[in-house]
């Protein structure tokens, strides 16, 4: 199960100087009521000027037998930059079933433009992990968590119906390329394209129509031309 569009969801509340952002959400697919379950929280500390961000996503139902209890875990923890913007310096995503667990950390250097990773693999059998360490092949200033955080500003230099290629560590498959498109941006929300450029399902590019508010915070996102059923709806 691709949980990857699962990143767009939050409701916020505020303590003191730090922001605390939460929301949990269901995910549909066509004739299935809903395939799994996933909680987000975003805690930004503006004294500290610090953030971590988390999407921990379940499967429920058929789709967790099918999934062998199939679990899911990003989390981008980093900076806020003078403007506001999130700037990682530590990004994981985690994948678990009853036979395998699999993670990869991306630690940042922003000062010489790379990126360090260490991967961990795990089989049931195995009484360790496996861990490789390298150097990722490119750079990116954004993780696929920052990248979506950052998006209110972004869309700000966008012009409609052009596409926009960024880099987001965490994207490995396509070198870190996400394409945006911006369709629509009143007052109350933007509509937006946002391709994964890999295949997800059997949508070819992985494709996800998004609608924002107007605080840039995620409505509703729907990944396209979802194998025999439609679109997988995520709100």
């Amino acid at each position: 199960m691709r949980y990857v569009v699962l990143m767009f969801f939050f409701i916020s509340s505020l303590f003191s100087s730090v922001t605390i952002l939460e929301r949990s959400y269901s995910i549909s697919y066509g004739i299935f009521s809903s395939l799994g379950v996933a909680n987000a929280k975003l805690v930004v500390d503006y004294d500290k000027k610090e953030y971590i961000a988390t999407i921990e996503a379940n499967t429920i139902g058929l789709a967790k037998v099918l999934s062998r209890n199939r679990y899911e875990k990003y989390q981008s923890i980093g900076y806020l930059t003078d403007d506001g913007s999130f700037l990682p310096k530590e990004f994981y995503k985690l994948t678990s079933t009853n036979s395998r667990f699999r993670k990869t950390t991306y630690n940042f250097n922003h000062l010489d433009n790379i990126v360090y990773t260490t991967k961990e693999y795990k089989k049931a059998k195995d009484k360790e992990a496996t861990i490789t360490t390298d150097i990722l092949e490119y750079y990116a200033q954004n993780d696929i968590l920052s990248l979506f955080f950052n998006l209110k500003d972004i869309l700000k230099n966008l012009k409609s119906k052009i596409e926009y290629d960024y880099l987001a560590v965490g994207s490995d498959k396509t070198k870190g390329i996400i394409t945006i498109e911006l369709l629509n941006n009143t007052t109350n929300k933007s509509d937006l394209k946002v391709y994964l450029n890999q295949p997800i399902f059997s949508s070819p590019r992985g494709e996800l129509d998004i609608e924002l508010d107007n605080n840039g915070l995620c409505n509703k996102a729907v990944l396209k031309d979802v194998l025999l059923f439609g679109d997988i709806v995520a709100k």
